[in-house]
C-alpha cells in the first residue's frame, strides 16, 4: 500500500512567510558564526587551512624479510589500488591517512616549495625522525625544518624554501598514525619500512607530479636505519617497475646503522674526552660483544636489553653526560626507564602506551588537530610510544649495513653525518661501519683526504671525506642531530 503523504491546510490565513523567514535567517546565523569564530579563535592569521586529504586504500599482503641481518628487498606485491583521481598539480599544502595493512593508518603530511622557483623544477625530501616512535610530524616538521614552529610561528630557515617536503609519521602508532586494533603494530623494522614504502607510493600516486623530481631521504638516528631499509625497497620496486621515481640522494644523520658497533667504539670515544677511565671502557666493550653474540643467537629482545643497559651504564660512569651532546649534562638518567620497565607486561603497555606530550608537544593535540580535521578522537599525540618501541625490541638491534650498501652500488649519492659531540652513535663507530660495506671504491674512499667544510663567514664549522658517490662529514661542535647545521652549499654538492 503507498505511504498516505500529508496534505498542506486548505486555510492560508495560517501560514505566516514572515516569521518563519525571519525565524530560519535568525537561525543559519548562529550556526555560521558557531563555526567561524572558534576557527578564528584557534588558528589565527598565519596558519589557515590549506587542504586535505583522507583516501583509505587497499593494499597486497607481502611477506617480511626472513634474515633480518641481510638487506630488505621484499616489496609490497602491488601498487596502492585508488578509486580517487590523482592531482596533477603540486598543492601547497596536503595531508592524509592511508591504511597500510587492515587497521593500520599511517599519517602524512606534504608541503609544496614556496619559492621563487616553479614547483615542478624543484626537488622532492622525505624526512624521517628517529626513535623508534618519534614523530616525523612533531618532531621533524614542526621541531625542526617545517615552515611553522610548535609556538605556531613562522619558522625562518625552512626546508620548504628549497624543496617540496614529506613528512610521514612511522612506524604506525607514532604520533598521529594509529592502529585499531593491538595485531595491526609493527612487529620488526622490515614491516616498518614496507609500511613507510606503501605511503610513500601512495603519495606519489595522489601526486604524479613528484614522481620525475629528484627525490633525496633524510632520515636521522634510527631513522637512518628505518631510511637505508625503505630506501633499499624503493630501489627494488624501481628496478620490478612498481613505481616511478628519480631518486637521487641519501642523506643519513647520525644513523643507527650498527648498535653493536656504538657501543662497542663508546668507550674509547667517551675515554678520548676524559669521562671514563680505560676499566669503564672494557665494560662497555663486554657489552658490545655480548650484544653481538645474542644477535648471532637470534635473541633480538637480549640484544635489546643489553644495549638499553649499556646506554644506562654510559650516563652513569660519566656522571650523567648527555650522550646526544657529551658537553652537556642531565639532571637524571633518561635510560634508566627503559631498563626497569616491564615489557613483557603488554596488557599495561597498551593501557598506558604514550609518554605524556610535553608542553610545547600540547599544540599538537589543540591548534594542529583541529587544523587537520581527519585526526580520529581517540589518537592523542604524545612525543613517543612506548608500545611502539616495545613491540619493536626483537629487531632494534640488528644492523642495516647491507641495505646502506646496496643503496650506494646502485650509485645513489650516500652522504653519512656525525656530530663531533655525539656519543650515542660516535664517529669512531660510524667510520668502522662504513668500512664494512661491500663497494668497489671502499679502499679509494678510504684514502681520500678529508677537506676542511666552511661557512659562509669563513669559519671553520667540519670535515668532509668524499669518494665518488660516498660523504662522510664530522660537523665540529655539534651532537645528534648534526644535519641541521650543515651549511646549504655543501648538502647542495653531494646531492648532484
Amino acid at each position: 500500500m503507498e505511504k498516505p503523504v500529508a496534505k498542506p491546510k486548505s486555510n492560508l490565513s495560517s501560514y505566516c512567510p514572515s516569521k518563519t523567514i525571519i525565524i530560519a535567517i535568525a537561525i543559519s546565523i548562529i550556526i555560521i558564526l558557531a563555526i567561524i569564530i572558534p576557527i578564528f579563535i584557534v588558528f589565527g592569521k598565519p596558519y589557515q587551512l590549506q587542504g586535505t586529504s583522507s583516501v583509505t586504500d587497499s593494499y597486497s599482503p607481502s611477506q617480511t624479510t626472513s634474515n633480518p641481518t641481510t638487506a630488505t628487498t621484499t616489496v609490497p606485491s602491488s601498487s596502492p589500488q585508488t578509486s580517487y583521481k590523482p592531482i596533477l598539480s603540486i598543492p601547497d599544502e596536503l595531508w592524509g591517512y592511508y591504511e597500510v595493512r587492515p587497521g593500520a593508518h599511517m599519517f602524512w603530511w606534504f608541503y609544496g616549495y614556496r619559492g621563487s622557483q616553479l614547483r615542478s623544477q624543484m626537488p622532492l625530501i622525505l624526512w624521517m625522525s628517529g626513535g623508534p616512535g618519534y614523530s616525523s610530524v612533531g618532531k621533524g616538521n614542526f621541531g625542526q625544518v617545517g615552515p611553522i614552529q610548535l609556538d605556531l610561528k613562522p619558522r625562518n630557515k625552512t626546508l620548504i624554501k628549497r624543496a617540496n617536503v614529506l613528512f610521514i609519521d612511522y612506524p604506525v602508532g607514532t604520533g598521529f598514525s594509529y592502529v585499531d586494533k593491538m595485531s595491526a603494530y609493527s612487529r620488526s623494522d622490515n614491516e616498518v619500512a614496507q609500511d613507510l614504502y606503501r605511503t610513500f607510493a601512495h603519495v606519489l600516486h595522489l601526486l604524479p607530479s613528484l614522481q620525475l623530481l629528484p627525490f633525496h631521504l633524510v632520515a636521522e638516528s634510527y631513522g637512518g636505519k628505518i631510511g637505508s631499509m625503505f630506501g633499499n625497497l624503493l630501489l627494488q620496486a624501481k628496478k620490478e617497475g612498481r613505481i616511478q621515481c628519480n631518486f637521487i640522494s641519501c642523506i643519513l644523520s647520525s644513523p643507527l646503522l650498527s648498535t653493536a658497533d656504538t657501543i662497542e667504539f663508546a668507550g674509547p670515544y667517551l675515554n678520548a674526552f676524559s669521562l671514563i677511565d680505560a676499566m669503564q671502557s672494557q665494560q662497555l666493550l663486554n657489552q658490545a660483544n655480548s650484544i653481538k653474540q645474542y644477535l648471532q643467537q637470534k635473541r633480538g629482545i637480549d640484544a635489546t636489553a643489553v644495549l638499553e643497559q649499556s646506554l644506562e651504564r654510559m650516563v652513569n660512569i660519566s656522571s650523567k653526560a648527555n650522550l646526544h651532546n657529551v658537553i652537556n649534562y642531565l639532571s637524571e638518567n633518561p635510560f634508566t626507564t627503559l631498563v626497569k620497565r616491564n615489557y613483557t607486561d603488554i596488557q599495561s603497555l597498551q593501557n598506558n602506551p604514550t609518554i605524556a606530550p610535553t608542553a610545547a608537544y600540547a599544540v599538537m593535540n589543540n591548534q594542529i588537530r583541529h587544523k587537520l580535521g581527519i585526526v580520529p578522537r581517540h589518537v592523542k599525540f604524545a612525543s613517543s610510544n612506548i608500545l611502539v618501541y616495545a613491540l619493536l625490541r626483537e629487531s632494534i638491534c640488528y644492523p642495516s649495513i647491507a641495505n646502506a650498501e646496496a643503496i650506494l652500488n646502485a650509485n645513489v649519492s650516500v652522504l653519512i653525518i656525525n656530530g663531533q659531540f655525539d656519543a650515542f652513535v660516535n664517529g669512531i663507530s660510524l667510520q668502522k661501519t662504513i668500512k664494512k660495506i661491500n663497494w668497489p671504491y671502499m679502499k679509494l674512499f678510504q684514502s681520500s683526504k678529508k677537506a676542511v667544510m666552511k661557512d659562509d663567514a669563513g669559519r671553520i664549522v667540519g670535515f668532509i671525506k668524499k669518494y665518488r658517490n660516498l660523504s662522510f662529514m664530522t660537523m665540529i661542535d655539534k651532537g645528534h642531530s648534526p644535519i641541521l647545521s650543515v651549511p646549504d652549499s655543501y648538502i647542495g654538492s653531494v646531492q648532484n
